[in-house]
């Protein structure tokens, strides 16, 4: 029972440690890698972007299960460091008394559910505003749409699995049929990607960011789930001219300035005068695709081998 206590409270320290470390790296090189994706069309931009956002999280997750699942290790650490003392494969144990190991797992347990608290209150209160605006809204077409009794242009996608589009009865009022239409479009384009749920799902992962290269990556990645939407709709035969009017429509409304869009909006106007960008990844992106997995063949045995240096294992 304690080995077991011990083994967890290791796992759970190196998870955190490689994760802040990995986030702090990932950030700086997050930051040279923004202006290369610049040029790449925005689904693939936009699927880039959530990669880099929860690779930290994924890959600490990763070598920590395989470094502590003495199966998993047993086949990538060497076998074995010491294997002259008759030691067999087993996982890291910490450099720290048998009886304080478990307060220093308590501590990273409390510290994730903090993390997963946080997350479970930004959902609870992100579902609390949908229902309240399903609540003042009356069911659409299809059901799939709801009209929201307000005065205030508005046109959303709420929800995380089970996503609806509400629009304004104020935005019914002053858009025309051709504008009203790239808005329900967009915003269902949104509902289909479920960029509600990529959205949290990075932010939450990139937790342990510096708070200015997270803001930045998020602005970045829903500026790119808004384009990949746009190129949606093109794709679909609307009118640019028209998806260009709707969109500039927005800059006029006040939850767009209230909600920080407006350099948004003015981004995805200017590409809509661009080129379409090519679908296949660049290349550059893809070969830091495959550096960015090297770390996956070489962290279990260097986890291992830190944790042997802290402690001489028995």
């Amino acid at each position: 029972m304690a080995d077991g206590i011990a083994s967890l409270s290791a796992a759970l320290l190196a998870a955190a440690a490689l994760w802040f470390a990995l986030s702090r790296v990932t950030a700086a090189v997050a930051g040279r890698l923004l202006p290369l994706l610049a040029a790449v069309a925005a689904p693939a931009r936009a699927r880039a972007l959530l990669l880099i956002a929860l690779y930290p999280a994924l890959l600490a997750g990763i070598v920590a299960a395989v470094v502590f699942l003495v199966p998993l290790s047993g086949l990538l650490v060497e076998r074995h460091c010491h294997a002259g003392l008759g030691c067999a494969a087993h996982a890291p144990r910490l450099a720290v008394p048998d009886a304080v190991a478990p307060w220093l797992g308590g501590a990273v347990l409390l510290v994730c559910a903090a993390l997963l608290g946080a997350a479970v209150v930004a959902l609870r209160r992100r579902a609390g505003i949908a229902a309240t605006l399903s609540r003042l809204a009356r069911e659409g077409a299809g059901g799939a749409c709801r009209v929201l009794d307000s005065a205030a242009p508005r046109v959303a996608c709420v929800g995380l699995l089970r996503q609806t589009v509400l629009i304004s009865r104020g935005l019914l009022d002053v858009a025309d049929a051709a504008e009203t239409e790239v808005h329900l479009l967009h915003a269902h384009a949104h509902r289909l990607r479920y960029d509600n749920l990529r959205v949290l799902a990075g932010a939450f992962a990139m937790t342990a960011w510096p708070r200015a290269a997270r803001s930045r990556l998020l602005e970045a990645l829903m500026l790119a789930a808004d384009e990949s939407c746009d190129t949606a709709l093109l794709q679909a035969g609307v009118d640019t001219a028209v998806v260009r009017r709707a969109i500039a429509a927005q800059r006029r409304w006040p939850t767009a300035a209230a909600s920080g869009q407006a350099a948004r909006l003015e981004a995805r106007l200017a590409a809509l005068e661009l080129p379409a960008a090519p679908d296949p990844v660049s290349p550059r992106l893809l070969l830091a695709a495959v550096c960015g997995t090297l770390p996956l063949l070489t962290l279990p045995a260097g986890v291992h081998h830190l944790f042997e240096a802290l402690l001489p294992l028995a």
